[in-house]
């Protein structure tokens, strides 16, 4: 999804800087890139075992006319043997499905978390 702020007068770094609180206050650990357009943030659970999606948001444009676009990072793809074998295991198959399904379903819960925390600090941090 992408959600432009046009008029909003924001400095792209002040709207990262919250982009990252955000992720600390979800238990996520953050870091900021610069592009030539403008930032991303890339935002990862704390703990290792934590099944949630990792997720990348990029912050584009100018303080008066800037988009932010988040999608999610895509875990390593499954090895060829483990194909394979999914194949002629159902069962494996089965799971495997699951777990990808209950991974959209996190990222589907995250994803809205993340659109109702941007769209109340984009209103927040706008300046007239």
């Amino acid at each position: 999804m992408r959600l432009p702020a046009i008029g909003k007068n924001i400095k792209l770094s002040t709207f990262c800087d919250a982009v990252e609180q955000f992720f600390s206050e979800q238990k996520y650990q953050s870091s900021r890139h610069p592009t030539k357009e403008g930032f991303y943030v890339v935002g990862r659970p704390i703990k290792p075992r934590d099944k949630r999606v990792p997720v990348v948001v990029a912050v584009e444009g100018q303080p008066n006319e800037f988009t932010i676009e988040m999608q999610p990072i895509k875990p390593n793809s499954v090895g060829a043997a483990t194909r394979l074998g999914a194949l002629f295991i159902g069962t494996i198959a089965g799971l495997e499905i699951k777990k990808a399904a209950d991974r959209q379903d996190q990222f589907m819960a995250f994803e809205k978390l993340f659109w109702d925390f941007a769209r109340k600090a984009v209103a927040e941090l706008a300046e007239p």
